[in-house]
């Protein structure tokens, strides 16, 4: 009797959805009330949940009430817990039971039926105060596809949320973050929520200009691309280095999923994946890097730092690429299952431990093959890849211990008739474990791995294009590697912070490369045959050490200056490096920020990175770039957001290179006529970057930018392009979406100016043939003026409608996307050719052209 009087007074008093937020609400066990706090043992098997629950209630002195015919009330459950908070043993005890569990501020629990969701809608929109009303917020349901921002009356609005509970999460910057839960039952809901000023942290600053965060909220920098933007804009692949070419300062081609970061090529660019420094982390090497091995479905973040990294950053010359996977869930299982017109992938999470432990699986299966056919590519290329990742986390006293896993592999076979055929396999394997935490006032970060490459290409056959009558190929080469980097940061008071590292590994390196070539060569009369053989078998190791200290001080509330040494050394390469950086970061108010750094960055060359098939056999010593980047960002009326930055790069000691001038597709780019050797002697990249946005609102939400650049190198004493170089770029997104994001169309324009590329040279030879003396012309291609000229301007729009379906479970998504909507002709170079009749020669240019209009489609399903 007294459970169901309880029962129906609660039921009294939450008949609204103002009185139940008020009274009582779902029992969240990551932020239990104190009365909900006490410490738990309990041993029990196959009991009745009612026994089980009275026990809780009787150890920790709480009263949990509930109505004695409640459905579900006698299901057995078997509890082990030894010293755990009773809010979290109560939620184990009612997980695979179809109850829901309300608390009070007091600690008083009443257990009812739970309540089938999706089944009733509400409209929840409110309001966003701090002593006014506060424009700008961005907030978001977890786990969902709700998000809003606040205008510049404070108002959001979600639009018809279905039934159920959810965790709420406003950030701004200059506020505290906000999180409640918020229950959702059939009733219209105003909230009213209010956020408090803070002033930064001095850790969390974001001292650096160019700086991207992307789905994720930041509360040192503005949000560029929110989690919905980043999945549902145009892309080949669901690939997070393809999303991320709309970026001002970043330029990217059609088949590759590599990027240059403001004319750096993306060699240059230091990727880490929860901290694991990846080496070449793409599948398809032979293909030009088309996809990352990373799902983008597993990542809740990431982080593009594209000028003046702090002195933590190290060994590289273009920027820092940070990618961060889900921290899982601990409510209860959960898995999505993915498939496309590239792939098919799922991903599968939950808790153990009481919510202490977490684990994550993701895995892909790639079919590029049959994407290929439907596009009319090509029909030699049959191209498969895979990848796997998995985690396990834990929560300790004093910090977060996790284990990695990352596998990827793919095949290709080529077979044209005109050329060698190709088989090549690529596997990459890394094992991590990561720990942050604190000890005492210190911060720690350390991570600590294994991991290795390995790469085996083969092919024979004739080349006709080259004249090779036989070519046979073996390639085989594996790279290890393990290392531990620890991260450490002292505040020292509320306006100094010291940091300092260390980053130690062991590398090694093998190859074995052979090849033989049977070639046609012109001699007195006629052709001869000759025939040429490499040999290359090199196994190279080396330590690198580098340490590093900086510090950072905040004179006054709006300023911080950070400055700091780096020392970086490598035995294999024998170099020995310091890096002086300073940055500079001004906040005069909520709406303005400014930075600058300065810095000399440096970038060995890599023990795996030895081009053997040119015969090269000895490593060249490290890069340097010496660079200054200005940056100001700036919030305007009705929630725009302006940013401009400028920056240059002088470069120097820049490492010889072998590469193909054109962008000509071989099985073996080291036997082609296009191969040269690039050694510039200087080289310097400099620009502007505007862009303009308007961040996720009601409807509509759009980006715009326009980058004026130059990216040149010194060659032979000629002042020559660099591959990458674009004078002008404009990017535009534009997205059209429902108020609850229910349906989501994204168009993505880009323009830039045509690349450099390389022209044909052509040989017109005399050829006599005896003994009739017949005679003919013969022509043969080499490479003219590397990056002379250059190509017509690129154009493309791509287009994507994204729909959402809710479940009781979960959400159905179903998107089509349309790359190159207009099947627009961009040309990536151009070939010479030439028609022989006799002694008559003539010549044409036949341009090589770029991906063509390829639509594709795609089902995920969350549950």
């Amino acid at each position: 009797m007294r459970g169901t009087v309880a029962v129906l007074l609660w039921w009294l008093l939450s008949g609204s959805a103002a009185a139940q937020s008020r009274d009582y609400a779902p029992l969240d066990t990551l932020h239990p009330p104190p009365a909900l706090t006490a410490l738990v043992t309990i041993d029990v098997r196959d009991v009745p949940l009612r026994d089980a629950l009275q026990e809780v209630a009787r150890q920790s002195r709480v009263s949990i009430v509930f109505e004695p015919t409640l459905p579900g009330i006698d299901r057995p459950v078997t509890i082990r817990a030894s010293q755990v908070a009773s809010a979290r043993v109560i939620a184990r005890a009612v997980a695979s039971v179809p109850v829901e569990v309300m608390v009070s501020s007091a600690g008083s629990v009443v257990v009812t039926a739970k309540r089938r969701a999706g089944r009733e809608w509400s409209v929840v929109s409110g309001v966003m105060r701090s002593t006014v009303p506060l424009s700008g917020v961005h907030l978001m349901f977890r786990d969902t596809r709700f998000e809003s921002t606040s205008n510049d009356s404070g108002s959001f609005s979600f639009g018809r949320v279905p039934a159920g509970t959810y965790r709420l999460s406003a950030s701004r910057i200059g506020f505290e973050p906000l999180e409640r839960t918020i229950v959702v039952d059939g009733h219209d809901q105003s909230i009213d929520l209010a956020m408090t000023a803070i002033a930064i942290p001095l850790a969390a600053v974001i001292v650096t200009p160019g700086y991207f965060g992307i789905m994720q909220s930041g509360i040192g920098s503005s949000q560029t691309l929110t989690r919905a933007q980043i999945e549902t804009v145009p892309q080949l692949g669901e690939d997070a280095y393809r999303a991320l070419g709309r970026l001002p300062g970043v330029a990217s081609q059609d088949f590759s999923a590599k990027f240059a970061v403001r004319g750096e090529p993306a060699d240059e660019l230091l990727v880490t994946l929860d901290g694991l420094p990846l080496v070449e982390p793409f599948h398809l090497k032979d293909m030009g890097d088309a996809l990352s091995i990373v799902d983008l479905a597993s990542l809740r973040g990431v982080e593009l730092i594209t000028g003046g990294p702090p002195a933590e950053y190290g060994d590289q010359l273009a920027g820092v690429f940070r990618l961060h996977t889900l921290a899982p869930r601990v409510d209860r299982a959960r898995t999505s299952l993915g498939v496309s017109l590239t792939n098919v992938r799922g991903m599968s999470q939950g808790g153990f431990a009481g919510g202490r432990g977490a684990w994550l699986v993701s895995g892909r299966r790639g079919y590029l093959d049959l994407a290929f056919k439907i596009a009319h590519l090509a029909d030699s290329l049959y191209p498969r890849y895979n990848d796997l990742f998995g985690k396990v986390t834990y929560a300790l006293p004093r910090g977060d211990l996790a284990v990695h896993v990352l596998r990827a592999a793919d095949a290709l076979r080529y077979q044209d008739s005109r050329e060698p055929r190709l088989d090549s396999k690529h596997f990459s394997d890394y094992v991590w474990g990561t720990y942050t935490g604190d000890l005492g006032s210190w911060r720690t970060e350390a991570v600590a791995w294994y991991g290795s490459l390995d790469r085996r290409r083969s092919g024979d056959g004739v080349d006709l294009n080259q004249e090779f009558t036989g070519v046979r190929v073996t390639d085989s080469r594996s790279f290890g590697t393990f290392g531990l980097k620890n991260d450490w940061s002292i505040p020292l008071g509320d306006r100094a912070l010291f940091k300092f590292g260390a980053d130690l590994r062991h590398e090694r390196a093998e190859y074995a490369y052979t090849r033989r070539i049977e070639r046609r060569i012109i001699a007195d009369h006629g052709f001869l045959t000759r025939i040429d053989t490499v040999a290359d078998n090199l196994a190279p190791s080396g330590d690198v050490t580098a340490v590093y200290a900086a510090q950072r001080v905040r004179p006054i509330e709006s300023l911080t200056l950070e400055a700091g040494l780096r020392y970086d050394r490598a035995s294999a390469t024998d170099d020995a490096v310091l890096g002086p950086r300073l940055n500079v970061a001004w906040q005069p108010n909520d709406n303005s920020a400014f930075r600058i750094s300065w810095g000399d960055y440096s970038q060995r060359q890599a023990i795996y990175d030895l081009q053997v098939q040119d015969g090269v056999q000895t490593f060249s010593h490290a890069e340097h770039a010496k660079q200054i980047v200005a940056g100001w960002e700036h919030t305007l009326p009705r929630g725009l957001t302006a940013r401009i930055e400028a920056y240059s790069r002088r470069l120097s000691g820049i490492r010889p290179r072998y590469i193909n001038a054109t962008t000509n597709i071989t099985a073996f780019p080291e036997l082609g006529y296009d191969r040269v050797l690039l050694a510039p002697t200087d080289g310097r990249s400099q620009g502007v970057e505007l862009s303009l946005a308007q961040p996720a609102g009601s409807h509509i939400d759009w980006t715009a930018s326009y980058v004026r650049s130059s990216a040149m190198q010194v060659v032979n004493g000629i002042r020559t392009p660099r591959p990458n170089d674009q004078p002008h770029a404009v990017h535009v997104d534009w997205s059209a979406h429902s108020t609850s994001n229910k349906w989501r169309f994204t168009t993505s324009a880009i323009w830039h100016t045509g690349w450099p590329y390389t022209p044909d040279a052509i040989r017109i030879d005399t050829v006599v043939v005896t003994p009739n003396n017949t005679t003919f012309a013969h022509a043969s291609w080499t490479s003219g003026q590397v990056y002379s000229r250059r190509l017509p301007s690129y154009q493309r729009l791509d287009a994507r409608w994204t729909r959402f379906f809710d479940t009781h479970s979960g959400r159905v998504s179903v998107f089509v996307d349309v790359y190159n909507v207009f099947n627009r002709t961009n040309v990536r170079d151009v070939r010479t050719n030439v028609s022989i009749n006799r002694l008559a020669v003539s010549y044409g240019d036949e341009a090589r052209e770029l991906l063509p209009r390829i639509p594709s489609f795609g089902v995920n399903w969350e549950f």
